[in-house]
């Protein structure tokens, strides 16, 4: 019609007829007060007619009819916009003709606007105080009346004239609202005069760059701003992306950073609207929404049908992706497919360009998937976003994404250079498992993971592996349990697949999985995963793997602790970790140095590292891995062998190897300090770490092995010789690595050879603690040594004596207690190697150095034990020199040490049948006699025995029948009666008599105030039943004076003795 009435106007020409016309459509104004559309066609057809009118002073006149006929101040909205908007397109038609009028009318009418507002008594007070003015509903109406009036005006002015007035006038204008629009029919307003301008300097009517664009656009990202995200009461939303949408028509194209801004702006309050009833006008308004705003997309996607287009575009919804409100999800899935489908429906200009290229170089484009093909720069970031939302909780959600993952693998081929007809056999099966996605049935899930982990793996172009693995690393903290799951599911696959081709993205990978699991965020089921998909990258990079958790901090987090025993999940890895350790664990020990065995050790954090590690390997068949794989099966889509590291095998055939590096690792840091990483090893270079407990770690690996080895019986005997803490004791560590060798000897014997083999192989004779770790297990096995296997003993005991010349005394000690264990061997390797084990024990008795008599503590236990089984043949070159070397330790300060002499000396008594041992029995009467009352009960104990063997020899049946009462001293028998009654009868070696009175009285000067006082008593009894013929042979002198100054001794027993004992002298 309006055009109709333009050409008819012009053709008639008579400005006469226009005017009458123009008067008689003035006319009309009232008729149409209640209907709104037929006022607004009489409206249009006025403006029209003016425009063609001569007389300005008629335009004038009549522009100021309309301004009057316009009801700025109506009760109904919706009827002032109504009359608003058709004011400001009649005064738009006015200005094809009549510009420089309208533009002068319209600055009046602003001009008469502020006179208004200001006039009145106060009007100076208002204008004075700085608050921001109240207009009327009436003011607001005729604000918006003139601000849609200049957007009219410049849709509708002569082109000649567009750029001069948009410029010079209305932009001017314009420029002093957009910063004050917190009144809403204002901002709607401008949202219409920036369309209207934009529409006005296409680039199809006018060739115009127009200045003012990013100005505008920012407004309109601002104005929208002013609405709540979550509700649409008004159509602000739509209007200013109608706005946006004719200014990104404009040239030059919009930036990406501007289409980013703005579609980021756009999507914050189009997306988030709430879903309501669908016969409510809020629904229509969120309708409208949505539709512009996929408007706006496509507009942005045809100005440059690119790729790098298009990924912009999707980018603008990746982040809602991970939102909690489902509608979010299935909007911004819907927007995705949208683009992706109008993409592959227009794109035929890249396909032109793909086809030239195939055409050129056919050999790089026969690959469907070739890197030299063009580009999709973020094909697999993108593909990574959508993968796991096909198992997101909205089925909407999951229908859209696996459409987005089809038309994103065929739009990757048109890309490459096949026509819009081409169909990929592997990308179509996709449309074939739509079904799948209500996972109604009970491997539904399992079937779609299967499915597009199958595609995913054949069309995925190598060189975009990297950034679909890292978006998939970030999908693993989803707040969804089901896509965070699927996430861990599809990286898990490709590595399965490709995870062959990282090299050094590989530790990229590991770091990325390690900070993932340390901010434990994921759920169990994505955790298991997740560590599952670790486990198939170290399965291809294993040493890049354990190099990573090697560099990890002690003690070890319980997410580190997983990856170690999860990359032991078979046992073809179980081996090649243990290898690796094994390797670290030896070379990383510093052996440059050699310190003696009292020093504390200073420790490399890596080899108290790999020592932890090798405890989480031993133990990855633990409960956890069966109890994540039960998890795992609620989801029915774990593609992964079975968990559970089924390496018992493995764990059997290495154990010699571990137990011979957790002895020698064990030896190497007890109470020792850590080195840390890239310190100096001088000591002055070095923090100490308190937080790790090297012994700790090792102790604890032992344990694991033995667990892991069903060695329950080892585990118990360490136990009850409560063991388990002397392994990281700076002293008693030998003694703990001593026991459990001889409780794998006892329950564990088959291994023995082999660990004796590993220790030779591993051990460094230039460590101390190495020599000393080997004599600890070489003593303990040499209880387990027979003539069955010669080499094995061979080899324990060429070892063991070796370590009596070592410069070590602790070293020599081990030696001499396993000499001692040959006692348990059979008689034929007994008699092979009893004689060089009887001169060792010997030569261990005579160590000068041994200044605590711990050698001879050995020695003497070993010899007691080798006279249990020895002949008497055996002992008789050494049995003198034996019981010489003990004599000096029955009066050591020690109570072990003078208890095992005595013993020895007991069992040395069953060999001694000729006169010089006879002597030697004799020597040692007095001695064993005063330690029958010893401090110590063990001491009392073995002369008790001794004293029993002893008298056997002397052929008296009288003290044989005595001797059996020295068990009974203190319960049946005083100490004191019997050594009267067994004075009375010694007496009768009347050869020993004065000899007997002498060795007593030198324990007068005895350390110990027992001793003395038993010297005492006996030198009473003794010289009080001496015959008086006997008594001129005896050195009374000596004796007596012994006694007078025992009468001066501080302790009231010793005083209290001595005057007892001088009472038996009276006849002397």
């Amino acid at each position: 019609l309006a055009e109709f009435l333009n050409k008819t106007l012009n053709f008639v020409g008579n400005d006469k007829w226009i005017s009458a016309l123009a008067a008689a459509l003035r006319e009309q104004f009232h008729l149409y007060c209640g209907c709104d559309e037929a006022r607004r066609m009489c409206f249009m057809c006025f403006g029209i007619t003016l425009s063609k009118l001569q007389s300005g002073m008629l335009v004038v006149d009549y522009l100021q009819a309309l301004f009057i006929s316009t009801r700025h101040n109506s009760i109904t909205e919706q009827t002032v916009r109504f009359g608003v908007e058709s004011l400001a397109e009649a005064v738009g038609y006015v200005a094809q003709g009549h510009v420089d009028i309208v533009l002068t009318k319209l600055e009046n009418v602003t001009k008469r606007e502020h006179v208004r507002k200001s006039s009145g008594v106060l009007g100076f007070i208002r204008d004075a105080i700085p608050l921001r003015p109240v207009l009327g509903n009436d003011m607001l109406s005729l604000r918006s009346s003139v601000l849609l009036c200049y957007g009219y005006v410049a849709l509708h002015c002569p082109l000649d004239l567009l750029a001069m007035k948009l410029e010079h006038v209305i932009m001017r204008y314009l420029t002093s609202y957009f910063d004050n629009v917190e009144e809403e029919v204002i901002r709607r307003s401008l949202l219409i005069t920036i369309k209207l301008i934009a529409e006005a300097v296409h680039p199809s009517r006018i060739a115009y760059e127009f200045p003012f664009r990013a100005r505008l656009l920012h407004y309109v990202t601002e104005y929208i701003r002013f609405e709540r995200p979550e509700v649409a009461y008004t159509d602000l939303r739509k209007l200013a992306i109608e706005a946006a949408i004719e200014l990104g028509k404009l040239n030059p194209p919009l930036s990406d950073s501007n289409i980013h801004s703005v579609g980021t702006t756009f999507a914050g309050v189009v997306l988030p609207l709430e879903q309501v009833n669908s016969d409510s006008e809020m629904q229509t308004l969120i309708a409208d929404c949505l539709l512009q705003f996929n408007a706006w997309l496509l507009e942005n996607l045809n100005r440059s049908m690119t790729i790098g287009q298009l990924v912009i575009l999707l980018k603008l919804f990746l982040p809602w992706f991970v939102s909690t409100n489902a509608v979010h999800r299935e909007r911004a899935m819907e927007c995705c497919r949208l683009l992706l489908k109008h993409f592959f429906d227009h794109v035929d200009l890249l396909l032109g360009v793909c086809m030239l290229f195939q055409q050129l170089w056919p050999s790089s484009a026969s690959s469907i998937y070739s890197s030299q093909a063009l580009s999709f720069p973020t094909f697999g970031c993108i593909l990574a976003k959508f993968a796991p939302r096909t198992f997101d909780c909205s089925y909407h959600v999951r229908v859209a994404s696996l459409d987005c993952i089809y038309w994103l693998f065929t739009i990757a081929t048109v890309n490459l250079g096949h026509g819009r007809c081409y169909q990929d056999i592997i990308v179509d099966k996709l449309k074939r498992h739509t079904e799948l996605l209500d996972f109604s049935s009970p491997d539904s899930q399992t079937r779609l993971m299967e499915s597009l982990c199958e595609v995913i793996e054949q069309r995925l172009p190598v060189e975009h592996m990297q950034q679909y693995m890292s978006v998939l690393t970030e999908l693993l903290t989803d707040d969804q349990a089901s896509v965070s799951c699927a996430a861990a599911g599809f990286l898990k696959s490709i590595l399965i697949n490709r995870g062959s081709m990282l090299t050094s993205e590989a530790e990229t990978l590991f770091n990325t999985l390690l900070t993932k699991f340390t901010q434990q965020k994921m759920c169990l089921q994505t955790y298991a995963e997740a560590l599952q998909a670790f486990c198939e990258l170290g399965r291809h990079h294993l040493t890049v793997a354990m190099n990573r958790l090697l560099s990890e901090s002690l003690p070890l987090s319980h997410a580190v602790c997983d990856c170690w025993r999860v990359l032991n999940r078979d046992s073809t890895m179980f081996a090649m970790v243990l290898d690796y350790l094994f390797e670290m664990i030896t070379a990383e020990f510093d052996t440059d140095n050699e310190h003696s065995l009292t020093e504390c050790p200073v420790v490399p954090l890596s080899s108290v590292m790999a020592t932890a590690a090798l405890k989480e390997a031993i133990h990855a068949s633990g409960n956890f891995w069966f109890f994540a794989f039960c998890f795992l099966s609620k989801f029915h889509f774990s593609l992964c062998l079975p968990w559970g590291v089924e390496s018992n095998t493995v764990l059997l055939k290495y154990f010699p190897q571990l137990f011979a590096t957790l002895m020698l690792q064990c030896g190497r840091i007890a109470g020792g300090v850590v080195r840390q990483r890239g310190a100096s090893a001088s000591r002055a270079n070095f923090k100490l770490s308190p937080l790790i407990a090297c012994g700790g770690i090792v102790v604890t690996t032992i344990r694991a092995l033995l667990v892991r080895a069903r060695q329950d019986d080892v585990l118990f005997a360490l136990t009850e010789a409560d063991r388990w803490n002397d392994f990281d004791h700076p002293y008693h560590y030998p003694d703990a690595i001593y026991e459990v060798s001889k409780a794998i000897g006892m329950h564990y014997p088959e291994t023995l050879p082999a660990i004796a083999a590993q220790l030779q192989e591993i051990a460094s004779r230039d460590s101390s603690r190495c020599r000393l770790v080997l004599a600890c297990v070489f003593s303990a096995f040499m209880k387990f040594c027979s003539s069955d296997d010669e080499q094995f003993a061979q080899t324990i005991v060429n070892g063991l004596m070796s370590k009596f010349s070592d410069p070590e005394l602790l070293i020599r000690k081990m030696a001499a207690r396993g000499l001692g264990n040959m006692a348990h061997c059979d008689g034929k390797l007994f008699n092979y190697y009893s004689s060089l084990t009887i001169s060792s024990m010997l030569i261990g008795l005579e160590d000068s150095s041994d200044f605590k008599d711990e050698i001879a503590f050995e020695a003497m236990q070993g010899l007691s034990k080798l006279t249990a089984k020895c002949m008497p043949d055996q002992f008789a070159n050494v049995l003198i020199s034996v019981v010489l070397a003990i004599r000096p330790f029955f009066e050591k300060e020690s109570g072990a040490i003078r208890s095992v002499a005595f013993n020895l000396l007991g069992n040395m008594s069953r060999f001694g049948r000729d006169s010089k041992f006879l002597e030697q029995v004799h020597g040692c009467m007095i001695s064993v006699l005063l330690h029958l009352n010893d401090e110590v009960e063990d001491v009392c104990t073995a002369a008790a025995f001794a004293l029993q063997e002893m008298v056997k020899l002397l052929n008296c049946e009288q003290l044989t029948d005595l001797s059996v009462k020295a068990n009974q001293i203190g319960k049946e028998i005083t100490y004191a009666e019997f050594l009267k009654e067994f004075a009375s009868i010694l007496v009768c070696f009347v050869e020993q008599v004065d000899f007997y009175a002498l060795t007593c009285s030198n324990y007068f000067k005895s350390a110990s105030s027992r001793m003395r006082c038993n010297a005492a008593l006996f030198i009473g009894y003794f010289l009080g039943v001496v015959p008086d013929d006997l008594r001129n042979t005896i050195s009374k002198e000596s004796i007596l004076s012994g006694l007078i100054m025992l009468l001066k001794e501080p302790e009231v027993e010793v005083r209290r003795a001595a005057a007892l004992a001088m009472s038996y002298l009276y006849a002397y």
